[in-house]
């Protein structure tokens, strides 16, 4: 494999940026806020390298089901008693793409998501990838509630969310 994830450091968050500012121009988020959900769940952000250069990254963190967390804002904390896996912003280049790199990915966030005790991952899909995510289980959550939120992300933008078992369930079934 010419590519791998690892945790993101701080040092990473420079050019995670700079990625992101390439990648989602219309979507900007400022390195501050970034750097700040970083420093809430630095367990379950990551970058993907391929040679030396980071050619991907993942924004993920604890969070309440049916919950948006405003584009470009600041968190200030993660809730007391979370219920999901946020899957906040997931980027790959385009080249990365196709090649498995976020399969790999998506092992590591259930496998933190088991490990938390977490039953449910959401997202919010932007740029039409609502397939891709269907693909891995998530299922489109239309409420009206959400519309405000949602509206910050772009025409395109909707909720997504995937329901896991329990880990005692998981065990069962082996």
């Amino acid at each position: 494999m010419l590519w791998h994830w690892r945790q993101m450091q701080g040092e990473d968050l420079q050019d995670v940026q700079a990625l992101a500012n390439d990648l989602h121009p219309d979507l900007p988020e400022r390195e501050s806020v970034l750097r700040e959900k970083y420093q809430l769940s630095p367990a379950c952000c990551f970058v993907l390298i391929s040679g030396e250069t980071i050619q991907g990254y993942a924004f993920v963190h604890p969070w309440r089901v049916l919950t948006i967390p405003a584009l470009d804002d600041f968190l200030h904390q993660l809730p007391a008693e979370p219920d999901c896996l946020y899957l906040h912003d997931i980027a790959l280049i385009e080249q990365m793409r196709g090649q498995g790199a976020l399969r790999a990915l998506f092992d590591l966030i259930l496998g933190f998501a088991f490990q938390s005790d977490l039953r449910c991952l959401a997202l919010t899909s932007v740029h039409g990838s609502e397939a891709i995510w269907a693909h891995y289980g998530f299922v489109r959550q239309d409420n009206p509630t959400l519309s405000t939120a949602l509206a910050s992300y772009g025409p395109s933008a909707c909720y997504m969310m995937r329901a896991l078992p329990s880990a005692d369930a998981t065990r069962q079934n082996r």
